[in-house]
């Protein structure tokens, strides 16, 4: 009777400190969120023209792995995103005699593309191009919109201690669009506008990690009892050898 008293104490006290264990630590995930957003430009090109191109670039920060939550085990950085542009040739002959067939081509593009501002991290983007002609009688006109979505995991290769304690890290975004004649009748004017563009999205970070336990857990009502009857055991088995 004495040794089940005891193994019961022991048990009891084992599933106490587990139980504690389990519930104050494991893994958890922390997420952090940023939003972007570049606004229209246009631009036009002419025949005879060099390219026209507009790049514009920012930053957006995200805030890095506070290493007082735990151990850091994975980064996860994901570009969640939409693009759009509008192309748009117009061939025309100045000449205001008789009435002569006009021709045009061009082509209006946009570029993306996303880097995280740590050592060893690649590039990632996108390309998209839409090539326009037109024929006609006087004046000619060809419109195209274009739109979709640029989403990427970013940030492979980093290590994961570049992500810790550094308080915040950046992305750096740029977007590059091209308004281009290639091609224009001998007599004619033309001219392609790349407008109506843009590039919005989120940028977000989340570190999975080993909660660190905290040395002032207090037991949960389920071990208290336990430990309340293991106690009870104990003095049970006093009263027992008292008695004897």
């Amino acid at each position: 009777m004495k040794n089940m008293l005891k193994m019961i104490y022991v048990v009891s006290l084992l599933f106490i400190v587990t139980s504690a264990q389990l519930s104050h630590a494991g893994i958890l995930t922390q997420t952090f969120t940023n939003s972007f957003a570049f606004g229209p430009m246009s631009i036009v090109d002419s025949k005879g023209g060099s390219s026209k191109v507009d790049t514009a670039s920012q930053t957006t920060n995200l805030t890095g792995f506070n290493s007082a939550l735990g151990t850091l085990q994975s980064v996860d950085i994901v570009l969640d995103s939409g693009w759009g542009f509008r192309t748009t040739l117009f061939a025309n002959d100045p000449d205001l005699g008789p009435q002569d067939s006009v021709f045009g081509e061009g082509f209006g593009s946009i570029r993306l593309a996303a880097k995280v501002l740590l050592p060893g991290t690649g590039l990632s983007s996108i390309f998209r191009k839409s090539d326009e002609t037109c024929t006609g009688i006087q004046s000619c006109l060809e419109t195209t919109s274009r739109s979709g979505s640029f989403d990427s995991v970013l940030g492979l290769g980093a290590s994961l201690n570049d992500f810790i304690d550094i308080g915040s890290f950046g992305i750096d975004l740029e977007r590059r669009l091209v308004a281009k004649v290639t091609d224009c009748g001998t007599d004619d004017d033309c001219f392609v506008t790349n407008d109506n563009n843009y590039w919005k999205g989120n940028l977000s970070v989340t570190y999975t990690y080993d909660e660190t336990p905290s040395s002032n857990n207090v037991p949960e009502p389920s071990s208290l009892g336990l430990m309340l009857m293991g106690l009870g055991l104990v003095r049970l088995s006093k009263a027992q050898k008292i008695v004897c």
